[in-house]
């Protein structure tokens, strides 16, 4: 099994705590992660993407393999309308609905939810809410980690135990609001994805 993951729209800090989060629970049980880039059309880097492959086989993974998007991570609406163009059917598209709330007068709001419901395999949470209501916004990308985590090829109790070896020279309260705003992430997601097919 293998998982290319892009992480968009997120601060750097959280799309940092989110790769450390994958790539200690994969050591942790022997899976295989590669960060790489990503290039536009014009051959630069796209630098506001962040990438890593997750997987259970050793070795280099196939370069062309990397255009192939399997779990996409956002929290910007923008950034969900340019997703769809590069996802196919069996890849995944993970954002958060708050994001929308932030853009005024977004002409077309209505049209960018419309597109990501269009595309069937979508996780649409209200992440920024449920990190705020944790103490802190910049658990953000912990709750949509919490959202895909049942998409990656690591166990849930993996991701957990990264987070708090990652976080553990922070105060207890700091390290049981981070693993709860990742549980709270994927409840969520388990909420959203019943209640679409409902």
């Amino acid at each position: 099994m293998k998982s290319n993951i892009h992480i968009v729209g997120l601060s750097k800090h959280c799309a940092k705590t989110m790769l450390s989060v994958i790539e200690a629970a994969a050591a942790s049980e022997k899976v295989h992660t590669n960060r790489f880039d990503v290039y536009d059309d014009n051959h630069e880097i796209i630098s506001c993407l962040k990438a890593i492959s997750v997987h259970h086989e050793s070795g280099l993974q196939d370069p062309s393999a990397r255009n192939i998007v399997d779990i996409f991570i956002t929290s910007a609406p923008l950034h969900c309308e340019n997703a769809l163009n590069c996802l196919n059917e069996n890849s995944w598209l993970i954002t958060d609905a708050n994001a929308f709330e932030d853009i005024l007068n977004h002409p077309e709001k209505v049209d960018v939810y419309k597109k990501i419901k269009s595309h069937d395999r979508h996780i649409m949470i209200t992440a920024q809410e449920i990190a705020s209501e944790h103490g802190d916004e910049r658990v953000c990308g912990l709750v949509l980690l919490g959202a895909a985590s049942k998409l990656i090829p690591i166990s849930e109790s993996g991701l957990v135990k990264s987070i708090y070896k990652i976080l553990l020279n922070k105060k207890e309260s700091i390290i049981r609001s981070n693993i709860e705003a990742f549980r709270e992430g994927k409840k969520a997601s388990e909420e959203y994805l019943s209640s679409d097919l409902s």
